[in-house]
């Protein structure tokens, strides 16, 4: 009159299902991207923020646009294009110079900041990449090289 447990499925058919799916070999590497962009926000916050001053300064520009327009009737069309141009150039420039200064202190946080390095996955993922990968010792020793110099 003892009745059977179930605790461990019968038959192997069931604990195939039961098994967890086995993970890709990016699946840790993405896992580990979406927590450093959880983790240091202004890497993608910062660049957005300088979208939007950029975006406020064309839409400021719009109500000078008639003005300009008149301007520049009178230049001839090498200068009127390097006028109309100018403003693009200069938004590539600030997103540009805004996602090196965010590299730069991620990095720097990265480097020096008061977590270790088991915190940052990335990181560790580069160690562990480069240990088990000697196939461009060169290019390390370089690397090397030039970080000695740094510090």
């Amino acid at each position: 009159m003892t009745t059977p447990s179930n605790a461990m499925p019968e038959s192997s058919l069931d604990v195939q299902a039961i098994a967890p799916a086995a993970m890709s070999a990016t699946q840790p590497f993405l896992w580990s991207v979406r927590r450093e962009l959880w983790e240091n926000r202004s890497i993608y916050i910062a660049p957005l923020a300088a979208a939007g001053v950029a975006m406020l300064g064309f839409f400021i520009g719009l109500f000078w646009l008639p003005h300009s327009v008149h301007g520049m009737a009178g230049m001839d069309p090498g200068e009127q294009f390097l006028m109309e141009v100018m403003p693009y150039g200069h938004t590539g420039w600030l997103l540009l110079m805004t996602a090196f200064v965010v590299g730069v202190f991620y990095s720097l946080d990265a480097l020096y900041g008061g977590a270790a390095r088991s915190q940052h996955p990335v990181l560790e993922i580069v160690a562990s990449f480069r240990r088990h990968n000697r196939a461009f010792e060169g290019q390390y020793s370089a690397l090397w090289f030039c970080r000695c110099l740094w510090l």
